[in-house]
């Protein structure tokens, strides 16, 4: 693989089709004129099938978001910023010289808003539409194809669908469709055509502490274009989850969620991948 194909993929290390990835209970709404603060940590491992397993980028993400909620005439609308930071390093020699050896700063911001249809909170049943920003302002070193940031505008907007099923299991459901501004660099141009995809998870609560859960992403990666060149790299593919969340009495919750994508014919695939969180409301 040639590096001109690698400037191409790279951009995919953080822009799957999914870009906001769902996790469970995220379309349930905060209380009126509350707060919601969330701790991230995020670690995985990025293959390509283009090389050996020995040839991969670990990253490791922190994150901080800030959500506040408000009432407006009996429905609730949410405002949210969340601020990332990246470590990304190359594991092989081969792969290294290609995109560079590590990249760690801020990632791109990501601001939200998010406004409740449905919010019947006694039959567990929430209807929402997400609208999310990311703004490029990221560490992106032009010198090196690996970046904590991607040096572009991404847009989406999801509909979010949370309903119970029975006495301890819930079900959610969120289409998404992801806009792309351009990355720009000196010599080069990369366009990306709108993503599509739609998340899912099943959670199981036997009671007000704890919860288990699955979930499936179905994915839609456009093709990129460089230089006004189309790649003819847009293909599907699956994302799955398994995890569980332990509440507190006092609006506290511990999560954690285990990861892995399916098989890509482009770009770079996710495995070994943990989220851990915790989410204070007050």
């Amino acid at each position: 693989m040639n590096k001109l194909t690698f400037s191409s993929l790279i951009i995919c290390v953080y822009s799957y089709a999914a870009v906001n990835d769902i996790i469970p209970s995220d379309f349930e709404p905060p209380l009126p004129n509350s707060t919601v603060i969330s701790l991230n940590y995020l670690t995985k491992e990025l293959h390509t099938n283009n090389l050996s397993n020995n040839q991969y980028i670990k990253q490791n993400t922190y994150a901080l978001r800030y959500c506040y909620g408000f009432d407006i005439d009996g429905k609730i609308l949410s405002l949210a910023v969340a601020v990332p930071y990246s470590n990304l390093k190359t594991h092989g020699d081969t792969l290294s010289s290609f995109i560079g050896e590590k990249s760690s700063g801020l990632s791109d911001s990501i601001f939200s808003s998010t406004y409740w249809f449905i919010n019947d909170r006694k039959n567990k049943e929430f209807l929402a539409l997400t609208m999310t920003l990311s703004t490029p302002n990221g560490k992106y070193e032009e010198s090196q194809l690996l970046n904590a940031g991607e040096d572009r505008y991404k847009t989406t907007f999801n509909i979010g669908y949370i309903t119970k099923i029975s006495e301890n299991f819930i079900f959610e459901i969120s289409p998404e469709i992801a806009f792309y501004g351009n990355n720009k660099t000196e010599n080069d141009k990369i366009e990306q055509k709108n993503s599509y995809a739609i998340n899912s998870n099943l959670r199981y609560k036997p009671n007000k502490k704890y919860e288990l859960f699955s979930g499936f992403q179905h994915n839609l990666q456009s093709e990129t274009i460089k230089n006004n060149i189309e790649q003819n790299n847009d293909y599907f593919y699956q994302k799955y989850s398994l995890g569980g969340a332990y509440y507190t009495d006092k609006f506290h919750q511990i999560m954690i969620r285990f990861a892995q994508e399916s098989d890509k014919e482009y770009g770079f695939k996710t495995e070994k991948e943990m989220l851990l969180r915790y989410r204070l409301w007050f």
